[in-house]
């Protein structure tokens, strides 16, 4: 009786172990695969464009483009576009000045501006852009 109990009380437990939600189902019709690895000259990536008219997906590399992963920062391009696009900064002005606080990497402890910021990932520059942006605003663009 208590081995019954074990083994029913694990039902739950192995039938959810194949259905991890660490991967993304593209079995579409509306799905095309395409070859370009040209673009990616020997990197081991992906690609997946979503054709809002067509209601179809275009990807390169199945096997990766499946996988969740975090966005890390990604998130910083979204962000300076959104920056752009409110006026936060301009083409002509992107420069910050740094806080004089002392963070963990080097390049982050100085002035920035869009291109050093980006090439650095530099995390505090990103963060002013949200604040000045503004939640609400940062809702309206995502």
């Amino acid at each position: 009786m208590f081995l019954a109990g074990v083994v029913v009380s694990q039902i739950p437990i192995v039938s959810a172990i194949p259905y991890g939600d660490d991967r993304i189902n593209f079995e579409h019709k509306r799905t095309v695969y395409e070859d370009l690895s040209a673009f990616f000259n020997g990197h081991d990536g992906s690609f997946v464009l979503y054709d809002l008219q067509k209601a179809q997906y275009h990807i390169y590399n199945k096997e990766k483009s499946t996988l969740r992963i975090s966005p890390n920062s990604t998130y910083k391009i979204y962000n300076a576009l959104f920056a752009l696009e409110s006026g936060v900064i301009t083409r002509q002005q992107t420069s910050m000045k740094w806080n004089g606080k002392t963070y963990p990497y080097k390049t982050w402890n100085q002035n920035q501006n869009l291109f050093t910021a980006m090439e650095n990932s530099v995390t505090w520059y990103f963060q002013m852009l949200d604040k000045k942006i503004q939640m609400k605003n940062i809702s309206k663009h995502i």
